[in-house]
């Protein structure tokens, strides 16, 4: 197989380069063949040098493609906690609201029920001082008729004693006397 410019990997200028090139001459074949070796092993050297980079490159690009792949694992678990955690704060808040809720309905039926408490507090203190009130009078109404209460006791006391007498006098005489 021949070479062509085309295909030879070092440009025919640089082998050119030396001055004037020629098929024919000895050394210009052997100074040819010796710049195609040093070429060609530039060129070899060059391509393992690209190919250990392309290999290094392979390995950085696995490394990070399964460092990627933890992180992703880690971001998908920490969604997964956050998410487990969003829905138990909103269940909280939820049992919350509830209990705010029934706390607030207990809170008015207290209320009412402490309304219902004073209003009968305020009757019942009320009729309290209604009754002091008729008790005052009736204290008033015995003082000023003390004495005619006193009185009267005492005429109705001689008139059951007198009956008392003649009743006990009855049911001790004998029968037959008059």
């Amino acid at each position: 197989m021949g070479l062509t410019a085309l295909s030879f990997p070092i440009p025919f200028s640089q082998l050119l380069q030396h001055g004037r090139w020629e098929w024919n001459s000895f050394s210009s074949t052997t100074r040819f063949k010796t710049e195609l070796k040093t070429g060609i092993s530039q060129h070899e050297a060059s391509r393992r040098t690209l190919m250990e980079k392309s290999e290094d490159h392979k390995m950085k690009i696995q490394q990070l493609q399964e460092v990627f792949l933890s992180k992703q694992a880690k971001i998908s678990q920490l969604r997964v906690t956050w998410n487990r955690k969003i829905e138990g704060l909103k269940e909280e808040n939820k049992l919350l609201k509830m209990s705010l809720e029934n706390i607030m309905q207990s809170k008015t039926e207290d209320e009412i029920v402490v309304q219902d408490i004073v209003n009968e507090r305020k009757r019942i203190l009320q009729e309290t001082q209604l009754y002091k009130e008729q008790i005052a009078q009736f204290d008033k109404f015995v003082l000023e008729n003390y004495n005619k209460i006193l009185c009267a006791i005492e005429t109705h006391n001689e008139d059951i004693q007198t009956s008392f007498e003649s009743l006990t006098s009855s049911l001790l005489k004998e029968p037959g006397e008059v």
